[in-house]
């Protein structure tokens, strides 16, 4: 099949596997080392850097990868820390500055600017003083076939929308309570969104 498919900012390599299994050439990368299983398909270095293409990196497992030009898909989860909404707080109690918020906005468009034909950016609901664009896009793990409830914001370029997969739950639990004090667990990605992505986006690949 054709493409070149990165996941920036991921380092338990779920989406780039879900697109390895439909057939894709997929890779993860991010500034520490994966625990995904598979560093044969890890990039260990700076996202910044390695979504604008045009290079050559070798991966955890030790492998060569070679992108002559651009990527062909980019699906990036920058840090959200200093973004949010509930980073108010924070910011207002002095644990964070103003600077931080630019920097994590500036790197945050730089992923959403990245040279490619298809470009996804995850986060929550953004901190207005950081003046991110509008999203495109509200998606929940209940409409994806998951009990839970956890509000990602989608920032599209040349890609549709995603599509529920499921009707949504009736009773479903929030998932930042569900997993309160475990970071990775609150980060995860959801299987049905992961499998959303690569059935509904991979496709348009071959195009």
């Amino acid at each position: 099949m054709a493409g070149n498919v990165l996941i920036a900012c991921e380092r338990s390599q779920e989406i780039a596997m879900a697109f390895r299994r439909l057939g894709f050439s997929s890779y993860s990368c991010d500034i520490e080392k994966s625990y995904g299983g598979h560093p044969e398909y890890h990039i260990v270095g700076d996202a910044a850097q390695i979504v604008q293409g045009h290079g050559v990196w070798v991966t955890e497992g030790g492998f060569p990868v070679c992108i002559p030009q651009y990527w062909d898909m980019i699906i990036a989860h920058p840090p959200c820390t200093m973004l949010t909404h509930s980073s108010a707080v924070a910011l207002h109690k002095g644990l964070h500055r103003y600077i931080d918020v630019l920097e994590g906005a500036r790197f945050f468009l730089l992923m959403l600017s990245a040279p490619a034909r298809f470009v996804c950016v995850e986060n929550p609901a953004p901190l207005g003083i950081a003046h991110l664009p509008p999203y495109s896009q509200i998606i929940n793990p209940f409409d994806f076939g998951h009990p839970f409830s956890k509000r990602w914001c989608l920032w599209l370029r040349g890609l549709p929308q995603l599509l529920p997969t499921h009707a949504k739950y009736v009773e479903h639990k929030q998932w930042l309570k569900h997993c309160a004090g475990n970071s990775r667990r609150r980060s995860h990605t959801f299987s049905g969104v992961e499998m959303a992505m690569a059935e509904q986006w991979g496709p348009l690949l071959n195009e």
